[in-house]
């Protein structure tokens, strides 16, 4: 509840430093249209107009990620990472908001997931990466459940699946896959290249369709 009051306070007090903008040009307008008797008003209506749009885009949607909290909450899932990883590559996204593609009638406007990857190159067996994944996450209050294909990357089917509780989110998983070894590798030295995987929906959370 705090959280969404917040957001609506933010929200309110946009849309009435906006507001005063526009009455603040109206007026130096009508006050240069009076002194300067201008024959034409298109000018007054343009420099109003335009101030509009911008106070109709600066007021931000209701929902997202706002103070980070969800971001937060997904960063420690790096700490999964075996030890002796190499080509170690980390990504944090916060959502943002995206309007729905115009061709794509499914699709809607809203906030995106909020993601945190960690990929990297592992010679260790499957079963000792997973177990210490497992362990690690388990520390932070992750659940292992049964993996999905739809809560990994589109590509590649997640190995394991774990999910927890974090306020004002949904679809809440990290999951973990390999992709093919590393090419060029010799017998007895290939290392795989794993990924870990955070995402989780904030409110207001919609699919584009693009």
């Amino acid at each position: 509840m705090a959280l969404f009051m917040s957001l609506w306070w933010r929200v309110l007090l946009t849309f009435v430093l906006a507001l005063v903008g526009v009455c603040a040009l109206t007026a130096v307008a009508i006050v240069a249209l009076t002194r300067q008797r201008l024959h034409s008003t298109y000018a007054v209506i343009s420099v109003v107009s335009a101030v509009a749009v911008w106070a109709l885009l600066t007021i931000a949607p209701a929902g997202g990620d706002r103070d980070g909290h969800i971001l937060d909450a997904l960063r420690p899932v790096v700490a999964a990472v075996p030890e002796g990883a190499t080509h170690l590559l980390t990504q944090a996204t916060d959502s943002s908001w995206s309007p729905a593609c115009p061709d794509n009638p499914t699709g809607r406007a809203g906030w995106g997931s909020v993601t945190v990857s960690a990929m990297f190159y592992s010679a260790l067996p499957r079963a000792n990466i997973l177990s210490r994944a497992d362990i690690a996450l388990s520390r932070l209050d992750w659940h292992e459940v049964s993996p999905r294909f739809e809560d990994g990357d589109g590509q590649y089917a997640p190995l394991a699946d774990w999910t927890k509780h974090i306020p004002h989110a949904t679809a809440i998983h990290v999951v973990i896959f390999a992709d093919a070894p590393v090419s060029g590798c010799t017998v007895g030295e290939c290392k795989a290249n794993w990924e870990i995987l955070a995402h989780a929906d904030p409110p207001g959370f919609a699919e584009p369709g693009c």
